[in-house]
């Protein structure tokens, strides 16, 4: 049986419930046809906290909405809750000044970034025009609405 499972530390902001979360990633991986059991761990943080780890990982010291960190280009630990994909840092007072910027709700600006987060940890990038167009379409069609914006990270 397939499971997707998502290990969440929310160290600030609304503490959506694990179901969301795992929700969320299983519509992501039905949609990218992902036949195996997955997991994923994702915190949550604020600006000081995010702005340290991107200038450890990035060398920027600005606060960005996301960072993903992969596990494909270790050995990865199959286990019986499923491959470990990787971790997705969010960052929550940029996800509320980037949702009252778009004009949508904190849970689908949460929605695009998890689901950015999680594309990222399965190879997806947005470093060229055609890779980024890709990336979005797949967002939109996984968040079942149109995204005509990428991400800060």
């Amino acid at each position: 049986m397939v499971k997707y499972s998502v290990d969440v530390a929310q160290a600030t902001g609304i503490k959506l419930p694990l179901s969301w979360w795992q929700d969320l990633l299983k519509q992501t991986m039905v949609h990218l046809r992902y036949r195996q059991s997955a997991r994923v761990s994702v915190g949550v943080i604020g600006d000081a906290a995010m702005r340290s780890i991107h200038y450890q990982y990035a060398g920027s010291r600005k606060v960005t909405d996301v960072l993903s960190f992969a596990e494909r280009d270790s050995v990865v630990a199959s286990r019986q809750d499923g491959e470990y994909l990787g971790e997705i840092i969010i960052c929550y007072p940029q996800t509320l000044r980037q949702a009252k910027e778009f004009g949508h709700s904190v849970r689908t600006e949460m929605s695009l970034l998890f689901v950015h987060g999680v594309l990222h940890l399965l190879g997806f990038d947005h470093d060229t025009a055609r890779k980024a167009n890709t990336m979005r379409a797949a967002e939109t069609k996984i968040l079942g609405t149109d995204i005509s914006r990428t991400t800060g990270c």
